[in-house]
């Protein structure tokens, strides 16, 4: 984000899945952007919050690549929803089978700025087929500065 800050006055920053709160904490660090859309957020390591599957994917991930403890600990301490001020767009599919759609959820409550919540309906996790186009005018829309 330096080089962009450096050219753009404003920049809208995306991150869906586990770069959800990479993004979140790049908001907070840098002052040239001006909006976020969070997609499918990966924000809580509650298991009450993840699916049976997401814990013990999680688990065996971490144990194949400790390299990633590290990343886990930066969110952990750099991660501060409630000091996000940029307007934000949480959007989540309702069948998400991946990240548990109470991610989104639990981001949204805990954001203290302007935002909108957009769920998916049948929405999976990658919201790639045509049939979620429809959802494109109301992004659009959101990005608008």
């Amino acid at each position: 984000l330096d080089y962009f800050s450096s050219k753009y006055e404003k920049i809208i920053l995306y991150g869906g899945s586990f770069a959800g709160p990479s993004v979140v904490i790049a908001a907070e660090k840098y002052k040239s952007v001006a909006k976020l859309i969070i997609i499918n957020g990966l924000f809580n390591l509650n298991p009450i919050k993840l699916y049976f599957s997401q814990i013990i994917g999680t688990i065996n991930y971490l144990l194949r690549r400790p390299s990633f403890w590290p990343e886990l600990f930066y969110w952990a301490k750099n991660l501060h929803i409630e000091r996000i001020t940029v307007p934000t767009l949480v959007v989540y599919g309702e069948r998400d089978l991946i990240v548990n759609p109470k991610q989104s959820k639990y981001f949204y409550n805990k954001l203290n700025t302007e935002k909108k919540l957009l769920m998916i309906p049948g929405g999976d996790h990658m919201l790639v087929d045509k049939k979620y186009i429809k959802f494109a005018r109301e992004i659009s829309e959101w990005i608008k500065i």
